[in-house]
């Protein structure tokens, strides 16, 4: 390029700003290019996008909360108020399940005389933690069930700190990060049994109780 091309480009730059903050935009065969190259996809730039907009990995998928995992009296502090709740026929225990960071799954219409509440949430260094329960009504008493599965490959939880939850009974070491417990409430009205089996932990709850007043 000339020397007096240059210049008057430059000049032409400097009196228009607008020009000078122009969007580059790719030819359709380069951008194709550039998308199977590096996995990413570039998207043109309309005015209304940021930056991180633009670039999105085709192969993202929501992921698990960053941060330390959630300590394990913690993580089970919040199942078993979770299932003594939604399985005890606690009143609004699905809207306290929704504050404590549950997502409800859709409500299932199985009759006058069961009630059944599932959900999940995620928690860091667990994934997805699912719930599923069932409070049965018979005509002397209710019969709650509830129960929690989620992965811990790195044994975060330790099953000895039921104990601290108000729970008496029994921990057993299998080996090689399985566990198995089995403990009662003081009242000997909730019944837990819990598990962690190649990496994979099954929490299940029995609650006896009375008939609802009316």
């Amino acid at each position: 390029m000339k020397l007096t091309h240059l210049l008057s480009l430059s000049a032409l730059m400097l009196a228009t700003p607008a020009m000078a903050q122009a969007t580059l935009s790719l030819a359709p065969e380069e951008s194709s290019a550039l998308s199977s190259s590096s996995g990413m996809q570039l998207s043109v730039d309309d005015g209304t996008s940021t930056p991180a907009d633009n670039l999105t990995d085709a192969g993202d998928e929501p992921s698990a909360p960053a941060g330390p995992p959630l300590a394990s009296v913690d993580a089970l502090k919040l199942f078993v108020n979770l299932c003594t709740e939604v399985a005890g026929g606690v009143p609004n225990a699905r809207d306290d399940a929704a504050s404590a960071g549950w997502t409800a799954d859709d409500p299932t219409d199985s009759g006058p005389y069961v009630e059944i509440y599932s959900g999940y949430q995620e928690l860091a260094g667990f994934g997805s933690v699912d719930v599923w329960s069932s409070l049965e009504t018979f005509p002397t008493q209710r019969v709650g069930y509830c129960r929690v599965d989620f992965g811990d490959v790195d044994n975060l939880i330790d099953f000895k700190d039921v104990a601290s939850l108000g729970f008496t009974g029994a921990v057993t070491d299998g080996g090689n990060g399985n566990a198995y417990g089995a403990w009662e409430s003081a009242d000997h009205k909730t019944l837990l049994a819990a598990n962690r089996t190649d990496g994979q932990v099954q929490m299940e709850f029995n609650l006896l109780l009375p008939l609802a007043k009316n």
